[in-house]
């Protein structure tokens, strides 16, 4: 068995060590919020790509119309690429 001998701190270590506490405790806290507002991009990215862009472009067993969609909207595809990139991204970030 061993004996564990405890030094007292002074004033300043004590102080020191309680600000480090803190510190630790407000960048967990700044960490969730970042981690929340990546997820809310996550979001609304994903739900404007799946639920506005793929149903004006994608015709299921369709491949003619697809692509006559895909080319009429080939802005609206561009911007679900990327809302699709933005999503992917900010949820590897918040993980």
């Amino acid at each position: 068995m061993t004996c564990v001998v405890h030094r007292h701190d002074s004033e300043e270590d004590h102080r020191r060590r309680e600000n480090q506490r803190r510190g630790n405790r407000e960048l967990t806290q700044t960490s969730r919020r970042i981690a929340g507002l990546l997820y809310l991009v996550v979001a609304i990215f994903g739900g404007f790509a799946q639920g506005f862009v793929y149903p004006k472009v994608y015709a299921a067993g369709d491949a003619a119309t697809k692509a006559k969609n895909f080319l009429a909207n080939f802005g609206l595809v561009r911007i679900g690429v990327v809302a699709d990139l933005i999503q992917v991204r900010s949820g590897s970030l918040s993980r």
